[in-house]
């Protein structure tokens, strides 16, 4: 795995090297990040990803990681553990955790760990077919706001309903 995990990030760093733009950040995600920390909510990385390349490309789109934890499949093989570590790194609990992912890999593993599953990217049809609730068409802060705003509002009412009957 050493070797085939060095000669992709040497590929990488060669195809950026001949195209800057080779990895440009997906369409809002600069912006979400940045309104996100400057809230002061607890964000996390968790990807499937090797943690060289996934710095390797995060630093080829120009997304400033300081203060995110990150965890990679480089730290755990599965992706719902990657997911559940980084949440944990990030002293978050599964039960107030959203996760925003662009596979259907990600929406298998947070119905596994049972968290929210915000869906964005071009797979939007797919990830609707196998039942996601929350789909974004862009990362654009506004949209997004709005959508976490209706999930946690959502969950607001099932816990004082819950409340309600007991």
């Amino acid at each position: 795995e050493e070797k085939t995990r060095k000669g992709y990030v040497n590929r990488l760093r060669i195809c950026i090297s001949e195209n800057r733009h080779a990895f440009p950040a997906t369409e809002g995600a600069k912006q979400l990040i940045e309104e996100i920390q400057k809230r002061q909510i607890s964000i996390a990385i968790a990807t499937g990803d090797w943690r060289e390349s996934i710095m390797v490309k995060l630093n080829a789109a120009g997304i400033h990681i300081d203060g995110i934890t990150i965890t990679t499949s480089s730290d755990y093989y599965s992706r719902s553990d990657i997911i559940k570590a980084s949440i944990n790194k990030a002293s978050g609990s599964l039960s107030n955790s959203i996760y925003v992912g662009d596979g259907h890999w990600d929406l298998a593993a947070t119905r596994k760990l049972g968290i929210e599953f915000v869906g964005y990217g071009t797979k939007l049809s797919r990830l609707k077919q196998e039942g996601a609730k929350h789909l974004l068409n862009s990362l654009h802060f506004d949209e997004f706001w709005n959508l976490i705003t209706q999930i946690e509002n959502g969950r607001t009412r099932q816990d004082s309903q819950h409340q309600d009957h007991a």
